[in-house]
């Protein structure tokens, strides 16, 4: 671009969610431009202007996050903030056991897809009053919220079948069951031969071959091994993606808003 003939031209950007973006309003901003003193100019919209939009009584609609400035709240698409979403989705596939790539593609098209909130009622839970997190990040961390259940579940089925073994963290994340069973389920082994000795591990490789490690464990005489359930995540991001829309933030109202009145 520096040596580009077009260089000091200015360049008119305008979100892929407008299609109803009409001439009379794209020369009203160009002409209200400033770009002989300024390098950027964005336009705002006003969160009065947007409320007869707001989902009322029966009718759906769209609640919006905005960028609060001193002055008022302004609607705007955080691209910024999926931008950051979509990396830590890609870190914790790259670390995790728990996320493959289909999940992440997941909660990358909802960035993209539905940037802004939606809702079927003005009284769904938004953090910080009315301004809320961009939706997506609102739809991932209700994942969250709903993935908390799976260990606490777990927890209690060890507890009423009596799976209550030290190091006990391993009754949060699998049970145990019978090894000609596991061969045949979708389970990862969380017992794995190491050395010659049986190892509980936390973390669960993507690329484990499990048939090998039945065999291990087999060979050194456990027939009952501990393992964790292959739950894709794509389930609990497409249970938060329709409690998102029904019922709004639960994981700011829920968790981070008592967790941060305690601390206070």
């Amino acid at each position: 671009l520096e040596v580009s003939q077009n260089k000091d031209k200015a360049v008119l950007i305008v979100p892929c969610d407008s299609p109803l973006l009409t001439p009379h309003e794209v020369e009203y901003f160009i002409s209200h431009s400033d770009t002989n003193n300024y390098d950027h100019v964005l336009g705002l919209i006003p969160e009065d202007l947007l409320k007869q939009f707001y989902p009322t009584g029966s009718l759906p609609g769209i609640k919006m996050a905005y960028l609060h400035l001193k002055e008022n709240n302004y609607r705007i698409i955080d691209i910024l903030s999926i931008s950051v979403l979509m990396l830590l989705m890609y870190i914790w596939f790259y670390f995790g056991p728990t996320i493959g790539g289909a999940d992440v593609k997941a909660i990358m098209t909802i960035g993209l897809v539905v940037p802004f909130a939606i809702s079927i009622s003005s009284d769904t839970l938004t953090a910080f009053e009315n301004r809320g997190f961009p939706y997506p990040f609102v739809v991932f961390m209700n994942s969250l919220l709903l993935y908390l259940l799976i260990p606490i579940g777990l927890l209690i089925y060890n507890i009423f079948r009596t799976n209550i073994e030290s190091p006990y963290f391993q009754m949060l994340f699998g049970t145990k069951m019978a090894l000609k069973d596991a061969r045949k389920s979708f389970v990862w082994p969380m017992q794995q031969v190491v050395g010659g000795k049986v190892v509980l591990v936390t973390f669960i490789k993507h690329k484990l071959d499990s048939d090998k490690e039945w065999d291990k464990l087999e060979e050194v005489g456990v027939t009952n091994p501990w393992i964790s359930f292959k739950i894709p995540y794509i389930i609990p991001l497409t249970l938060s993606f329709i409690v998102s829309f029904v019922f709004g933030d639960l994981f700011s109202s829920y968790l981070v808003e008592p967790l941060n009145s305690l601390m206070n």
